[in-house]
């Protein structure tokens, strides 16, 4: 994914496409316990955009499943001004 980044930019470059993709950890209450989290956001934001889809997997799977559809999620947040969150459980 050419949209892909590392870690969650702190500062957005201007040659960044419509969209940048990162992972990310989501730490919950439990000790040691966490969310694998995948963020395609617009470089973009629009005021008037839909919410953000948020894409969740069923049992026995995990992101790596939809790896296939991430393309076509990022182009529909680029073009829509969204972003899409994808949960690894």
């Amino acid at each position: 994914m050419p949209f892909y980044r590392s870690a969650k930019p702190i500062n957005r470059q201007s040659d960044d496409g419509p969209v940048i993709a990162y992972t990310s950890r989501v730490e919950l209450d439990t000790p040691q316990h966490f969310l694998n989290t995948l963020t395609i956001a617009s470089t973009n934001p629009s005021p008037t955009a839909p919410p953000p889809a948020v894409l969740l997997h069923d049992f026995g799977a995990g992101l790596g499943f939809f790896f296939l559809n991430f393309n076509a999620l990022a182009q529909w947040a680029g073009q829509r001004g969204s972003a899409v969150y994808v949960v690894d459980w």
